[in-house]
């Protein structure tokens, strides 16, 4: 069944049908799904309005993939309607739009990804910290060290990755809180973050 559908990807690559691929975002099948991704990605902005509008999927799947593939296109129309995803119901959903929404990347985003540090999920906070981390947004800073005082390992050492990544004085005075962390891995990712910048 898969081989069939991936001889229609093809198909459907070539003639850029995106509609017939961001239908098949649905597709029971985890391999067809990715290779519609794939070929959405391939196809570029002409697939971003159809992956927009997948945004408003009643399905949480769908909703995610044509997230996460808005984000390796990277194209700025994706930005507001991204933003608005992270007012979702779905957390899966709304950590996959704060990392869509670091690789596009943009001013605008800085503001609603620091508020999705405070996010109830924890894939949430750390995938916002991931994003800013990745942006290097020094304005982020201060929100980030914050985020080394979660309860959540994972968001805990994302936000430190993030700190790393973005440098300066002021993100050093926050890895440096992170020595005394109770997770050991935590406080030697701090130790090694401290050496590499000295």
């Amino acid at each position: 069944m898969a081989g069939g559908k991936q001889h229609d990807i093809e198909a459907m690559q070539q003639r850029g049908d995106v509609d017939g691929l961001v239908a098949l975002l649905g597709d029971p099948d985890l391999v067809v799904r990715g290779d519609a991704a794939l070929s959405l990605t391939l196809i570029g902005g002409p697939a971003v309005p159809a992956l927009v509008r997948a945004l408003g999927s009643p399905s949480g799947g769908v909703r995610e993939w044509a997230a996460a593939v808005l984000g390796q296109i990277r194209d700025p129309r994706a930005i507001e309607p991204l933003i608005a995803a992270l007012g979702d119901e779905d957390e899966s959903y709304r950590s996959v739009a704060t990392r869509a929404l670091g690789l596009i990347g943009s001013d605008r985003v800085v503001g609603p990804l620091v508020r999705a540090l405070g996010d109830e999920n924890g894939y949430v906070r750390s995938g916002a910290a991931y994003a800013l981390g990745l942006m290097k947004t020094k304005t982020a800073v201060p929100a980030l060290g914050t985020a080394l005082g979660d309860t959540n390992m994972h968001v805990r050492m994302q936000a430190l990755w993030a700190l790393a990544e973005i440098g300066g004085e002021e993100a050093s005075a926050a890895i440096r809180r992170a020595l005394d962390d109770p997770d050991p891995g935590i406080r030697k990712r701090a130790a090694e973050a401290l050496g590499r910048e000295r």
